[in-house]
């Protein structure tokens, strides 16, 4: 029973650690924060998407996405 609980923890971990991830990655692979590639108010409305995604990674445990709702943040 120990061996159990103990396995459907790390599943719970290994989830939260690939959700994190998935929310990291997206706005790179959306090319989000790029600003030679659209017009300014689109630009604004993708960076508070971004920010969101980031908000969402770091929930999830992503340390290296707080930089990112950092800068972010400073730009917005």
């Amino acid at each position: 029973m120990v061996k159990l609980e103990a396995q459907v923890k790390d599943l719970l971990l290994d989830s939260k650690s690939e959700e994190a991830e998935a929310y990291f990655a997206v706005p790179g692979r959306r090319g989000i924060c790029q600003p030679h590639q659209i017009c300014s108010r689109k630009k604004r409305e993708t960076r508070k998407e971004a920010l969101e995604l980031y908000k969402m990674a770091v929930f999830y445990g992503k340390e290296e996405a707080k930089e990112k709702v950092t800068e972010l943040e400073k730009i917005i």
